[in-house]
């Protein structure tokens, strides 16, 4: 089973609580700090925990560069897309036609998203949605984001592809295992997890040059093991350039929020990965040391403006809360 076929079980956790709230905004911890809170109180009107809960696989979130993130709500008779903006304000993005099941979600750099059915690609904004022209016949395509070109990234058939102006170029000359997984920061550079599971098994192709495997310093606090050795549960860019990383160590013992940028990454968030025997130690509304804390870790890290947003449902019998921090954090790894 891959690495998205395997999360998308554990999403499907028990829902967040449909109930009236009151929305109350982002929190805003201090650098050195995680806030915990229930994703609910940002809207009256949408059960926010339960379209993450309820999220078939993690391509049905995306974030784009004006620090917006978007979520697909295929609960309903017509699926359907939520923006969450930097400010907290969430509101219903557009609707995906009726007959066009979504199986993944990227945005792109102008705004537009780009959204992946059997066989093809629909381009959704505020306006509606209409068939991507690519000139290629996708089977199962994942679009990971875009490059400053305007060309859209997508994963399909074992290898990446771009697509831009109606044609479709493969990215990496041969196919190879099955590619698990990928984003695309803002300078353009791809990244993608081929034969292996680790951050380090991650590999690297910067535009206008050839594939090469990851390179990164930088260790676990308090710990020898190499950042690099992480298992990769998913992956998000991180501004213009570089990307987050929600990763496990092997001895099943702790969850890291990681960022890498360039040659260096750095832990940013350390919990704790069991969730029943922890949970009772996070409670919404309080805040808690990054590196130090009993949070269950979310499945998926999402730039929001100033702030990163960890969120997603990753137990049934324990509900997770979503984690805020300051994206101000991630200046440590350029040090």
């Amino acid at each position: 089973m891959g690495l998205l076929g395997a999360l998308a079980g554990l999403l499907l956790g028990c829902s967040g609580g449909g109930g009236k709230h009151h929305s109350v905004g982002l929190p805003d911890p201090p650098l050195g700090k995680v806030a915990a809170f229930d994703l609910n109180t940002l809207s009256a009107h949408d059960d926010i925990d339960r379209v993450l809960t309820d999220t078939p696989s993690l391509t049905h979130v995306a974030s784009d560069r004006a620090g917006n993130v978007y979520l697909m709500d295929t609960a309903g008779d017509t699926p359907d897309i939520l923006r969450l903006t930097p400010k907290g304000v969430v509101s219903r993005f557009a609707p995906i036609p009726s007959g066009s099941t979504p199986i993944a979600m990227a945005a792109t750099s102008t705004g537009v998203l780009a959204v992946a059915r059997q066989g093809g690609l629909l381009r959704v904004d505020r306006h509606g949605a209409a068939t991507w022209p690519t000139g290629h016949r996708f089977t199962t395509p994942v679009p990971i984001g875009s490059r400053p070109d305007g060309s859209l990234v997508v994963l399909d058939a074992d290898r990446a592809w771009t697509v831009k102006d109606g044609h479709t170029t493969a990215l990496t000359d041969a196919p190879s295992q099955a590619v698990e997984a990928g984003t695309v920061d803002g300078s353009g550079t791809v990244y993608m997890l081929q034969n292996g599971p680790t951050i380090g098994d991650l590999q690297v192709i910067p535009a206008g040059t050839n594939p090469h495997p990851l390179h990164i310093t930088g260790r676990v606090p308090g710990s020898p093991t190499p950042i690099s050795a992480l298992t990769l549960r998913t992956i998000a860019p991180a501004g213009s350039d570089g990307f987050y990383a929600v990763a496990d160590n092997t001895g099943g013992t702790a969850s890291y929020l990681v960022h890498v940028k360039g040659a260096k990454a750095a832990v940013l968030v350390q919990t704790p990965l069991s969730h029943d025997e922890f949970a009772k130690g996070c409670a919404t509304g309080k805040q808690y040391p990054a590196l130090d804390n009993s949070c269950a870790m979310p499945w998926f890290a999402l730039p929001l403006g100033s702030k990163i947003l960890l969120t997603g449902q990753s137990s049934q019998s324990t509900p997770t809360p979503s984690l805020v921090l300051s994206a101000a954090s991630t200046a440590a790894t350029t040090q």
